[in-house]
């Protein structure tokens, strides 16, 4: 997370497979997912992206899972919501996925902040 949180095009690279290191350790970790699909995001927004439509896709695949094993899970939706958004161009999706994230948890900082970027 506080790779993740530099924004920076080697942090972003350092945060990525930390994400995946904790989908290996636990599969079923809904804001795993939704945290490395978030990584795709920032890399594609960034023009970072070294094969666009793979990673693309992948993240894509990342957000879908974190849904469906975090349909509870306020950051997963959260993440996974506004990478859907922007890698699918599901912005009805994501907007849903970011009002269902602040009825889960209505003070969720990064909700409001993800909830309100332009596309």
């Amino acid at each position: 997370m506080a790779h993740l949180h530099q924004g920076t095009r080697k942090a972003i690279d350092e945060a990525l497979p930390l994400f995946y290191e904790a989908i290996r350790l636990d599969p079923e970790f809904a804001s795993a997912h939704g945290m490395a699909a978030w990584c795709h995001f920032w890399r594609k927004v960034n023009g970072w992206m070294t094969d666009g439509p793979r990673e693309i896709a992948e993240g894509i695949r990342l957000a879908r899972r974190a849904v469906e094993l975090g349909n509870d899970d306020a950051v997963a939706l959260t993440r996974s919501g506004h990478a859907l958004g922007h890698l699918a161009g599901d912005l009805d999706g994501g907007i849903a996925l970011l009002d269902r994230a602040l009825m889960l948890d209505s003070n969720l900082a990064a909700a409001w902040f993800l909830g309100g970027l332009p596309e």
